[in-house]
């Protein structure tokens, strides 16, 4: 029969390629997970600001705003609108203090 494990998470090798321990391939998936999760974290705020920019402008679609809706929570939206309205209000603040002292 001639097939040998080493144990009960390793593949007998076939066609000559060698063992794979199975340990070792999840802990790879682990981590590919976890750079994932990573990678999506600047995306994600990407993908917020851009959907309350475009809500601002009044230029936000059905379609968007529902795939944002089901993908995101309402608390990031709350919290991203709340930083553009204060940071809007304060730019028309400068704006308007700028031409006056001019």
């Amino acid at each position: 029969m001639g097939l040998q494990t080493r144990s009960m998470y390793s593949v007998a090798p076939c066609a000559g390629r060698p063992l794979i321990d199975m340990d070792k391939t999840s802990q790879t998936s682990q981590s590919d997970e976890a750079k994932n999760q990573a990678g999506k974290a600047p995306n994600a705020a990407l993908s917020v600001a851009q959907s309350v920019l475009a809500a601002a402008f009044g230029v936000q679609s059905a379609k968007n705003r529902e795939r944002d809706f089901s993908e995101r929570r309402l608390r990031d939206f709350i919290i991203a609108g709340l930083l553009f309205a204060g940071l809007f209000v304060a730019s028309l603040i400068v704006l308007v203090q700028w031409i006056i002292t001019r």
